[in-house]
């Protein structure tokens, strides 16, 4: 009787010298508990708010690669003032306050692919547009711009920028789109995702710089629609609304690798199950311009409808 009741702590005594292994079950317990991925949190907050349903398993999307920084040293040596302007390809123009002429370097954290103008006056005087090298500098000496190997100064509207996204009214717009065909099916409206955003713009930027057409970017996480068309300033809603327009051919049948080519942007719009959207904009140096919709979660799955509950 009493070895019975000694036996667990002999066991114990072994174990804390190491002469018994540990089971599998406290080996287990002994491992660091991972903190989900942002998109395993996502599909934990869906399911939370849609309890019973099961959502197929996807690829989490891809990380975006941090935008590299460049250090731009801005000299104004031309007796006056200086604004600088920072022109964002989706707001327009930021003022980035003045540099005066003192000759010393004011320095200017940006990125590259961003284009500076500065203007005296109101009136553009420069044009500078940032490249991949770490460390540049800009020059300003009367009428003149200086910098090797830089070219002559460019005025803005001879290089136009991009201003068809239209910022927190072009988003407004765009949602409007989906939610209003949403809504007359029933369907949930869908809200803004700066992550989709983020993820949508990539891949525009990508269609821009190859400029050889429509291709998607075969990310099974989101959802995706895109858009093209040659020169002018269309704005996202006019992408939209050429999407909606597939409504027309689509008749309630479930989705298939028939109908999907016909209908499939359309549907991915009204499907119930995602709810989330964001969309990139970029131009090609031909003056074409893509438009990007990524959608989470995604829709389009084969055999079902855009409309039902999955």
């Amino acid at each position: 009787m009493q070895l019975r009741f000694l036996l667990p702590s002999l066991v114990a005594i072994l174990g804390l010298a190491g002469l018994f292994p540990p089971t599998a079950a406290a080996k287990d317990r002994e491992k660091p508990r991972l903190r989900p991925s942002p998109v395993e949190h996502l599909w934990k907050v869906f399911q939370e708010k849609n309890p019973g349903l099961v959502p197929p398993r996807h690829e989490p999307p891809p990380r975006v690669a941090p935008v590299p920084e460049v250090q731009l040293v801005v000299v104004n040596n031309t007796g006056v003032p200086v604004d600088l302007v920072w022109v964002q390809p989706h707001a327009g123009e930021v003022n980035y306050g003045s540099v005066q002429p003192t000759g010393r370097p004011h320095p200017i954290s940006t990125s590259p692919g961003h284009v500076w103008v500065f203007k005296t006056s109101g009136h553009v005087f420069a044009r500078y547009e940032v490249n991949a090298a770490a460390e540049q500098e800009v020059v300003l000496r009367g009428r003149r711009i200086g910098r090797a190997p830089l070219p002559p100064p460019v005025r803005i509207a001879e290089r136009p920028v991009l201003r068809g996204a239209g910022g927190a009214t072009g988003r407004a717009a765009f949602l409007k789109v989906h939610n209003d065909a949403r809504a007359a099916k029933g369907v949930a409206p869908l809200e803004w995702s700066a992550d989709c955003a983020a993820a949508a713009q990539e891949w525009a930027q990508i269609l821009a710089d190859r400029d050889t057409g429509l291709v998607h970017s075969r990310r099974k996480s989101l959802g995706e629609n895109i858009w093209q068309c040659s020169g002018g300033n269309p704005s996202p809603d006019v992408a939209a609304d050429d999407w909606l327009s597939e409504q027309r051919a689509y008749r309630g049948e479930r989705i298939s690798e028939t109908n999907l080519m016909r209908v499939g942007h359309y549907t991915q719009m009204v499907w119930s199950g995602t709810t989330s959207v964001g969309f990139g904009y970029a131009r090609a140096a031909s003056g074409n311009v893509y438009i990007v919709a990524n959608y989470f979660p995604p829709g389009n799955f084969l055999g079902q409808r855009p409309y039902e509950r999955w």
